[in-house]
């Protein structure tokens, strides 16, 4: 599986978390790293 990651998705748990679009793009990146390091997804 490829999963495209873009410079912002880094960003995204630095940022004010107050919205609910970028709180849910910053639980989205933790999944993919937790996902990635069980299968090993060729990112």
């Amino acid at each position: 599986m490829r999963i495209y990651l873009d410079n912002c998705c880094y960003k995204r748990p630095y940022d004010e978390q107050s919205q609910i679009r970028i709180s849910l793009e910053t639980w989205a990146k933790r999944q993919n790293y937790s996902y990635r390091s069980k299968s090993q997804p060729e990112i």
